[in-house]
């Protein structure tokens, strides 16, 4: 299998991600993305099979402080995140550049986006461990395909951003707009880890997942403003740019359906129900019309044989009649 995934080097460089000089000097991304993309692997093997089966026999630990900690500090990177983009993106003048950045810019003030680029990057490794949490809790309703899928391709794509080109304009959209949610977020479950005395105050958790909603629109209308205006921008960001957003988008709304609006789902479920037994009934009142149709045509056969039958009695009577006739007819001539 290390065999095979090392073949991704060559597809790497087919598709024209070739290293960019100016992150040589940092660990992990200046290797082959082979590392990464097994680091993955196992995270997701962890997540779905391994952690399970590990934690099967063993009660759930109690790591409330631990996830408090983890939540406060997260919290307070992501904070950072947002005020270092907010200065560094000249105050979001940077997103109206659709141009692909020069990659031989070595400038003091493109090394230093880099290096927070770098830093940004391992924050987002770092997100895996809420994962983990899941695990030992043995919340495992939480590790769903969302939340593996997040936290499986963000990383990877920081990965190709960073190798490739880790001054595009839209990494400081993306910084601002999800910084923004996970403030909120990592400080709402910063707060739950406090004990059950603090839920009746965290009603606010759906509209997390709202803003998370908004969001990925902002970030599918992005998309297609570098599709549409973007320069010299290699195919394959054209395409991510494009696809991911919508993506995200419904797995998002599909988990706000499911965790949040049981009404409408309810409704939406006995709307189905409802097109289906319709569907059930017009089937069923074809099938009968044609089975009454094919009746009556036998019906109608049946009509016409037994006429047939009748008329082939009567023209056999008449000729039988004739014979009878003609053969009086002869005898008299006979006499005669």
């Amino acid at each position: 299998m290390w065999w095979k995934l090392s073949q991704l080097d060559f597809l790497f460089e087919y598709v024209g991600m070739t290293p960019d000089y100016r992150i040589k000097h940092f660990l992990w991304i200046n290797v082959s993305p082979v590392l990464s993309i097994w680091a993955i692997i196992n995270f997701v093997v962890f997540a779905k099979v391994l952690g399970p089966e590990l934690m099967r026999g063993l009660p759930a630990f109690d790591v409330r402080w631990l996830m408090f900690i983890y939540n406060v500090t997260m919290s307070i990177c992501n904070c950072f995140a947002v005020y270092k983009t907010i200065t560094l993106s000249d105050y979001f003048r940077v997103l109206w550049n659709f141009d692909y950045p020069n990659r031989m810019d070595s400038s003091t003030k493109t090394l230093y986006l880099i290096h927070l680029g770098y830093l940004y990057w391992l924050s987002k490794l770092l997100d895996l461990w809420d994962t983990s949490f899941f695990v030992i809790r043995k919340k495992f309703s939480q590790v769903t395909l969302l939340h593996v899928y997040h936290h499986t391709v963000v990383p990877l794509f920081g990965f190709i951003l960073m190798r490739v080109n880790p001054v595009l304009p839209c990494v400081f959209l993306f910084s601002l707009v999800n910084s923004t949610i996970h403030v909120i977020m990592y400080s709402y479950y910063g707060l739950a880890a406090l004990g059950p005395w603090i839920q009746p105050f965290l009603w606010w958790k759906k509209y997390i997942t709202i803003l998370q909603l908004y969001q990925f629109v902002l970030y599918g209308f992005y998309g297609m403003a570098i599709w549409i205006f973007g320069q010299n921008y290699p195919v394959y960001w054209l395409y991510i740019g494009l696809t991911q957003p919508p993506l995200f988008f419904w797995l998002f709304l599909d988990f706000y359906m499911k965790a949040y609006n049981r009404n409408a789902m309810d409704i939406w479920r006995a709307l189905l129900m409802y097109r289906r037994r319709r569907q059930r009934q017009q089937d069923q009142i074809l099938q009968e019309k044609s089975m009454k149709r094919t009746h009556d045509q036998s019906f109608v056969m049946n009509d016409k044989n037994d006429d047939d039958d009748d008329l082939y009695l009567k023209k056999d009577k008449s000729n039988h009649q004739n014979m009878i006739e003609n053969n009086g007819l002869k005898q008299r001539i006979i006499r005669n």
